[in-house]
């Protein structure tokens, strides 16, 4: 397989674990794990759903999460993708903005 099928596939098994995580407890232990490695993953693999302007939806939300190791990923994440993703910078800043 080539390193382009290997990152699809890995971008789609990635929203799978992000949908799974909405409907998970979200300050379970295995939720926490999941969701800090996720966004830990930013921007350089994400999830098919959070590529482009959906980080800007998918992301900051998750700065106001119930339990803080994921709260300090998902800045990490907002930070990492500002500055790396261009094309994604308004929606991350207008994400982050309607969460305050």
């Amino acid at each position: 397989a080539t390193a382009s099928a290997l990152v699809k596939s890995l971008r789609r098994e990635l929203g799978a674990t992000a949908s799974a995580l909405q409907r998970a407890e979200p300050t379970s232990r295995a939720s926490v794990v999941v969701a800090t490695a996720l966004l830990r993953c930013v921007p350089l693999i994400a999830p098919e759903e959070w590529r482009g302007r959906a980080l800007g939806e998918a992301v900051p939300p998750l700065c106001a999460h119930p339990h803080p190791a994921v709260r300090a990923a998902a800045r990490d994440a907002m930070r990492r993708a500002v500055a790396s993703t261009p094309a994604a910078r308004d929606a991350l800043v207008q994400g982050g903005a309607g969460g305050v």
